[in-house]
């Protein structure tokens, strides 16, 4: 066997180790068995009446206690308060319903739009490419 015959079967070698440990690597990435984790969503409730600072301050706080609720952002100016809460604990529409019973305000639930909702994540692009390809495809092993 020549050198150069050695030199591909080597190389040929190694790269299929590399794939195979990249695919054992997105496996276990996306696998995981541990489901004590958070499941992290975003609601957001729109104001049409604005509140002052005082009054947006204490709804954050209210908000932030609901179980579940892990922080909260209120942009006064716009009249948006956006939470981020635990899914496994709580809903948007709990959250949404409890708010609606304590506030003095006339309040609505933002709701994604279906074009969105159906598109998925909004940081993943439309044609993914082959590395985008490769990576749903062992993910859905």
């Amino acid at each position: 066997m020549s050198w150069i015959t050695k030199v591909f079967l080597a190389a040929g070698t190694l790269a299929l180790v590399f794939v195979v440990v990249l695919g054992l690597h997105i496996y276990k990435a996306t696998h995981k068995a541990d489901q004590n984790i958070p499941v992290r969503l975003m609601g957001r409730i729109d104001f049409e009446e604005k509140p002052d600072s005082v009054s947006a301050l204490r709804i954050r706080g209210m908000v932030k206690s609901f179980e579940g609720v892990q922080t909260t952002y209120f942009n006064i100016e716009d009249g948006i308060l956006v939470f981020v809460y635990d899914g496994r604990k709580q809903t948007g529409i709990n959250i949404f319903t409890k708010l609606q019973a304590q506030v003095p305000f006339k309040v609505s639930r933002y709701e994604v739009p279906e074009e969105f909702a159906t598109k998925g994540c909004p940081a993943m692009a439309e044609d993914q490419g082959w590395k985008g390809k490769l990576v749903q495809l062992i993910s859905s092993l």
